[in-house]
């Protein structure tokens, strides 16, 4: 099963999805993967929009991060059934499971102080909803901040900064719920993989 962004915030419309290769789904840092056999990239016109300056980047900043994942948690149902969370320097965009409609799935955004949504994400193709989704209590939230500062110097790029932070199962590879961080600087790339209590495992060149 594939997913797409359902959040065209700006333009009205649901985000289309397309099926790549391995190797493109890691460069896209979220490849996350619905069955363990095809590997999806998930495309969202919130993806490379630049954050403010004029405030607290959420990827470094841990009370502000705190804030933001409270204002968004706090109201949902519990348990919550994560498919995705991700973290920008400006935002925070949470996909989980609809607990009214259990094949379902919502998506929330974080931004400039105030939760969006929820607004319904499209799915399709082969696969089980149930297998991509985890409790997110199980992921220690608490670590972004400072995975995201390790990544940068794991990374070893000049310049090199955290551009997000995304947490999601290791599909198709294994059902572990892991960390991926993308790091750019001008002279390339890094993908930096975490278990979910943060222990970086791996660091990857992107093209």
């Amino acid at each position: 099963m594939e997913w797409c962004d359902a959040t065209a915030w700006r333009g009205g419309g649901l985000g289309r999805c397309r099926l790549l290769g391995r190797l493109a789904a890691l460069a896209c840092c979220w490849g996350l993967v619905f069955g363990c056999s095809e590997p999806v990239r998930r495309e969202s016109p919130e993806d490379g929009v630049a954050a403010s300056e004029a405030i607290p980047s959420l990827l470094h900043d841990a009370s502000a991060l705190r804030r933001a994942l409270e204002l968004t948690t706090d109201p949902l149902p519990k348990p919550i059934r994560a498919l995705s969370l991700r973290v920008y320097p400006d935002r925070v965009l949470l996909q989980v499971q609809d607990q009214n409609q259990p094949a379902t799935v919502q998506q929330f955004r974080f931004k400039d102080g105030a939760v969006q949504g929820p607004v319904a994400v499209a799915l399709s193709g082969p696969g089980e909803l149930k297998d991509n989704l985890f409790p997110l209590r199980y992921a220690d939230l608490e670590v972004i901040p400072r995975l995201a500062l390790q990544a940068e110097r794991r990374a070893a790029l000049e310049r090199g900064r955290a551009t997000h932070v995304a947490l999601a199962r290791d599909l198709p590879s294994s059902m572990d719920i892991q960390y991926r961080v993308e790091v750019s600087s001008p002279r390339g790339k890094r993908l930096v993989e975490a278990l979910k209590d943060g222990k970086i495992i791996a660091v990857q060149l992107l093209p």
